[in-house]
């Protein structure tokens, strides 16, 4: 039995994040104790400030369409985060209910403000947002109060003029892992 315990105590005190050896004073004219303090920061993210992409209705396209979304990101961990930004059609494509088909790119853009291609499903690493507010107070990506990211998306003309008539969409999913 008392190997038991004492195995058991070393299988807590090793599997244990912390070791809490808090030790009372002593008797005399004066006396001291001690008390361990710590805590456990999650390294926890957040995406918010987050905007639909809607063209609307167009017509003849003579230039690529591009349209932006300002959003914030934090991230606890210096405000280091990745992104992985995956098309629900898959390969950033929309679809129209009759069959059509309608390519598209997708742009990044962390607290730089410096735009980057990203590739659907594929992570995109070692980007900055805030570490110290949750919803961007102080910050103001592409001139939007509130937000120090960015989601650029571009339809080519050329694609969307040989493109049948009809409604397309798709659903963009933005994964942010702090690093």
């Amino acid at each position: 039995m008392k190997l038991f315990r004492i195995a058991l105590i070393a299988t807590l005190t090793t599997t244990s994040g912390f070791v809490f050896a808090a030790v009372d004073g002593t008797l005399g004219t004066t006396s001291t104790g001690t008390s361990d303090i710590s805590v456990t920061k999650e390294n926890t993210a957040l995406i918010s400030g987050i905007d639909d992409i809607a063209f609307g209705t167009l017509g003849l396209l003579p230039t690529p369409a591009v349209e932006t979304s300002a959003m914030c990101v934090y991230s606890a961990n210096a405000g280091a985060y990745g992104i992985t930004i995956s098309s629900g059609n898959g390969a950033f494509t929309m679809n129209e209910p009759n069959g059509g088909t309608l390519a598209y790119s997708v742009r990044w853009a962390d607290s730089s403000g410096i735009l980057a291609a990203v590739t659907d499903s594929t992570p995109t690493t070692t980007l900055l947002g805030s570490s110290t507010e949750l919803d961007c107070a102080s910050d103001t990506a592409g001139g939007v109060a509130n937000s120090n990211a960015i989601l650029e998306v571009t339809i080519v003309d050329t694609d969307y003029n040989a493109a049948p008539s009809g409604d397309y969409t798709d659903t963009l999913t933005l994964l942010i892992t702090p690093e």
